[in-house]
C-alpha cells in the first residue's frame, strides 16, 4: 500500500497527543522562570491556587505546606536572600509527560535545573524532578493546585527526552 504525504502527516498528527491548553499550561513554567530571574514574588502568587499543596522531599524530612501563603513564604525567603546577596537565579524546566484529567486539570512530570550564581563566585547548579497538578481557575487561567519535587543529579535534567507540545528549556 502506498501512502501519500497527506496520509502520512495525518497519521503522525493522530499519534502525537496534544491538548489545546498545552501552551497555557506551559506558560506557568515560563512565568515561574521569569519570577526567579526578576525575584518577583507577585508573579509567584499567580502561579499557585489559594489552596495549593506543596511537598518538598529531600535529605532528611519531607516538608509539606498547605495554602499559597505558606508556599510563598519559602519563595519570599529565597528571593529576599538572593536580592540581599546579589545572587542571580535561573530555573529551567523540561516536562516529559502530561496527563490531562478532563478539560480543567492535568498532571505534569518533569525535571528542573536551578542555577544560583552568587555575586563574584562560581555558579552552583542543582536539579530536581517534579510532579505538578495544573488546574484551570475560574477566570480561565491555569495555576498549580499541587506542586511536589525532590532533588536528583543534574544529569537527569540533561537526559530528559523532549515531548511534543510540552515545555522543554535548553
Amino acid at each position: 500500500m502506498r501512502l501519500t504525504t497527506a496520509t502520512l502527516l495525518a497519521s503522525l498528527v493522530l499519534v502525537i497527543p496534544a491538548h489545546a491548553d498545552d501552551a497555557a499550561i506551559n506558560r506557568i513554567y515560563g512565568d515561574m522562570r521569569a519570577a526567579y530571574t526578576t525575584l518577583d514574588l507577585s508573579v509567584m502568587e499567580r502561579i499557585y491556587t489559594p489552596d495549593v499543596s506543596y511537598l518538598q522531599v529531600g535529605p532528611g524530612e519531607a516538608q509539606w505546606q498547605a495554602g499559597r501563603a505558606d508556599v510563598l513564604g519559602g519563595f519570599r525567603q529565597m528571593f529576599d536572600a538572593a536580592r540581599t546577596n546579589g545572587d542571580a537565579l535561573d530555573i529551567r524546566f523540561r516536562i516529559v509527560q502530561r496527563t490531562m484529567q478532563g478539560d480543567d486539570a492535568a498532571a505534569d512530570i518533569g525535571h528542573f535545573k536551578l542555577t544560583v550564581t552568587p555575586k563574584g563566585k562560581p555558579a552552583q547548579v542543582m536539579a530536581g524532578t517534579f510532579i505538578t497538578m495544573p488546574v484551570k481557575t475560574a477566570n480561565g487561567t491555569w495555576a498549580f493546585a499541587a506542586d511536589s519535587w525532590g532533588p536528583v543529579k543534574v544529569d537527569a535534567f540533561d537526559k530528559a527526552v523532549k515531548s511534543q507540545g510540552l515545555r522543554f528549556d535548553d
